[in-house]
């Protein structure tokens, strides 16, 4: 049984190919032999029994065609036909000492033997009378030969006719008895021919089905495990549906081997995925972290920023007021007193004051620019921060649903 179950499915069916192709060869041999054994039977029941039958036959034929000839010879005094007469006579004894030869080759029981050895005698005798008779006839002594025939030969036909007919009826009963014991034989075969091919078809699918379970079941198995991998189960208990199959040492086997290896493959990748899963999850809380952070401290720049602004906003309108009154002392000065030195001095400093004042509010201005840029690329960042926070956070959802 287990040096079956580890064969190959090729291997496999080649057996079941063989087991049939044997059954079917005992099938044939048999219906073979017995109607080989029914041909000879019937064979030698036509030799033996029917031609021996029709011998015989032929040789009551030629015994009653002898007598009627004879007869004729008694009453006739042609000569030419008297002849022709003789003629036939030998003719006819000539057939039936030939018939009595076939009859010789046939097969008989020791009765029958008994039956054609007084026949051949008969004829012997016959033979002998009738030729003196023939003889006595052509000489014109027809009713000499009569009296002989009425004396001496009449009872000796009458014999041969007798025995003739004994030995056809022991033909004809052996003939019988050879026909029924044909039937019989035929029966026997008949049924020994339908027990053989019935058993053979029991055999031949018991075998079949056997075999088609060793194959089949361990598919069936390993389909229904892939379907419950599908469906997530990689759980010990799942495992044994398919442990049995993995001790067969044919295809199914193999491919059992392999499904285990591939279900501990995949738990360890599972349980990677798990663990980068958790690592993700770290990561995306830190980060998200970090957001907060980095959006409060965007804040702060974002309130620093408008207070610088309102402070530029007042230093450029103090600027302004002063660039105003510097106008109207120039002005003043250059209507009062252009001649003093040191009003001149204190008017060239002023105005480079002034200057540098207006080039400080433009950098305050130029700041103010760069900084609001600084402000809305952050804004951006952050929200892209918080959108990809996001998708991990869903990424590591399902992660984890998968692992559960």
């Amino acid at each position: 049984m287990k040096l079956i179950t580890n064969l190959s499915i090729r291997k496999k069916i080649a057996f079941t190919n063989i087991i049939a192709a044997i059954l079917i060869i005992a099938v044939g041999a048999t219906g073979y032999f017995f109607i080989n054994q029914s041909s000879k039977t019937l064979d030698d029941m036509y030799k033996n029994k029917l031609l021996g039958i029709s011998y015989i036959g032929e040789a009551e034929t030629l015994t009653a065609k002898n007598n009627a000839a004879l007869f004729e010879i008694f009453s006739s005094e042609n000569t030419s036909r008297l002849q022709a007469l003789k003629n036939e006579l030998r003719i006819n004894q000539e057939q039936l000492n030939k018939t009595l030869e076939r009859i010789q080759v046939v097969q008989l029981d020791p009765r029958e033997k008994e039956l054609l050895a007084a026949i051949s005698t008969d004829i012997v005798k016959t033979n002998d009378l009738t030729a003196k008779l023939v003889q006595l006839a052509m000489n014109n002594k027809q009713a000499e030969a009569y009296a002989i025939y009425q004396k001496d030969q009449s009872s000796v036909n009458k014999k041969l006719i007798e025995n003739l007919k004994s030995l056809s009826d022991a033909r004809k009963i052996s003939a019988a008895k050879a026909q029924k014991e044909n039937v019989v034989e035929m029966n026997t075969a008949t049924s020994i021919s339908v027990g053989l091919i019935l058993f053979a078809l029991v055999i031949g699918f018991i075998i079949s089905k056997f075999v088609g379970r060793m194959i089949s079941l361990p598919l069936i198995a390993m389909s229904k495990y892939m379907r419950l991998v599908a469906e997530g189960d990689l759980s010990e208990e799942s495992l044994s549906i398919i442990t049995a199959t993995k001790l067969h040492k044919d295809e199914t086997g193999v491919l059992a081997s392999n499904v285990m290896i591939m279900r501990e493959k995949l738990h360890g990748l599972i349980g990677k995925v798990s663990d980068s899963t958790s690592n993700i999850a770290s990561s995306a809380e830190e980060l998200t972290a970090n957001s907060e952070q980095t959006s409060a401290g965007i804040d702060d720049i974002a309130q620093s920023v408008l207070v610088i602004a309102e402070s530029t906003d007042q230093q450029l309108s103090s600027v302004t007021e002063t660039s105003n009154a510097l106008g109207d002392i120039s002005a003043r000065i250059q209507e009062t007193a252009a001649n003093t030195h040191e009003a001149a001095e204190v008017a060239i400093k002023t105005k480079e004051a002034t200057i540098n004042g207006e080039k400080a509010v433009a950098a305050t201005r130029e700041q103010m620019y760069n900084i609001e840029k600084t402000v809305v690329g952050l804004e951006k960042m952050v929200r892209v921060l918080q959108t990809r926070s996001q998708e991990i956070e869903g990424f590591v959802g399902a992660i984890v649903g998968i692992s559960d």
